[in-house]
């Protein structure tokens, strides 16, 4: 799994701006959805990551979510696919308004 943003067709400064929206609270719905479509045994951790700016390293033991079920480099994997279906999905919608 361990594609680059560019890989998903994403520039660091896009994925840097998605990440600061969703930490401000915006796409929340979409950045749900996008998570479950991207990794849906982990959603909830992207999901905190993306929304609360927590790393790997907070997360890892959340004490109410348990235990992260992958190790690092599969975690942002997955993370940066997710940002890469967000994107996706924002265009689309932009695209259907």
């Amino acid at each position: 799994m361990r594609q680059s943003y560019s890989d998903y067709g994403l520039s660091e400064e896009r994925a840097k701006s998605l990440l600061k929206e969703c930490k401000c609270g915006k796409h929340r719905e979409l950045v749900q959805k996008s998570a479950h479509m991207a990794a849906p045994d982990i959603e909830e951790y992207i999901i905190k990551s993306m929304t609360e700016n927590r790393s790997y390293d907070k997360l890892e033991f959340d004490r109410a979510l348990g235990r992260i079920a992958c190790g690092r480099t599969d975690f942002y994997s997955y993370r940066r696919y997710t940002l890469a279906i967000l994107n996706s999905l924002l265009i689309l919608e932009r695209d259907v308004v």
